[in-house]
């Protein structure tokens, strides 16, 4: 599941600021992915997984592997996702 949140998370109420922050997202059957604006305005990326599935290194392994996905699909639009996944440069 990919959640993508296409709002804005700072607030302004009269010059009061608020931030809209996810405090939960309920159990993952397997694995999530949200992503949404950072603080800083730069691409925040949510990895959460199902303990019972996936050992506690995975969700670092799969921002690594989906970040190098997301990074060649910036620099190559047209090139289609399968044909990522036999670049002899994927670890």
């Amino acid at each position: 599941m990919v959640n993508l949140r296409p709002f804005e998370t700072e607030l302004d109420f009269g010059g009061i600021r608020g931030r809209v922050v996810s405090l939960a997202s309920g159990p993952v059957d397997d694995l999530s992915v949200s992503a949404a604006a950072g603080p800083d305005g730069r691409l925040r990326l949510d990895f959460d997984v199902n303990p019972a599935r996936y050992e506690e290194a995975e969700p670092v392994r799969f921002a690594h592997l989906f970040t190098e996905d997301l990074m060649a699909l910036c620099r190559a639009p047209d090139v289609p996702v399968a044909a990522l996944r036999a670049s002899p440069t994927r670890h």
